[in-house]
């Protein structure tokens, strides 16, 4: 059990970073947040009984909250999506393997045919460790936390706040 766990570490690990898009947290993925006002929120959680210990509610309200705080919009149908998901697998011994990633995802037009609209991914941030599968929902919340941080750090650089704004 423990070496299959090994194993699934590795890979994800390996292949995680590498199957994304070009987002990530750098100076082109900062230009793409630039402007932007408003996002819808989703939460997505998964995997066996972690995924029962994760308040996708609490999660998403206190992400929400988070925007509203430094003056971003939160709607519906708004072109830009701040995604957040979390997922977990039991790791032997009472603990658990968990990888979180945020993401921003932008609505876009193909330069060849505009009519055609789709979403990609521009700016992202991924975290995986381990935790104790009892306390996973406080380290969800914490890590969603530490990602709404660089998420947040990455928009007033792209957006910073103009002197005497509110």
């Amino acid at each position: 059990m423990m070496r299959t766990m090994l194993w699934l570490l590795l890979t994800l690990a390996v292949i995680a970073p590498c199957g994304r898009s070009w987002a990530s947290d750098d100076e082109f993925a900062r230009a793409t947040l630039k402007g932007l006002t408003r996002f819808d929120v989703a939460v997505i959680r998964g995997g066996y009984e972690y995924a029962g210990r994760i308040d996708s509610v609490a999660l998403q309200t206190s992400i929400e909250l988070r925007l509203r705080e430094n003056g971003i919009r939160v709607g519906s149908k708004t072109g830009q999506l701040l995604m957040v998901s979390f997922y977990g697998f039991p790791a032997g011994d009472g603990g658990c393997v968990s990888y979180g990633r945020l993401v921003v995802l932008q609505e876009v037009s193909l330069l060849r045919a505009p009519a055609i609209q789709t979403f990609t991914e521009t700016w992202s941030v991924d975290r995986l460790d381990g935790c104790k599968c009892a306390d996973a929902g406080q380290h969800v919340a914490e890590s969603a936390r530490s990602m709404m941080d660089s998420f947040m750090n990455a928009y007033l650089a792209a957006n910073p706040k103009r002197s005497g704004a509110k």
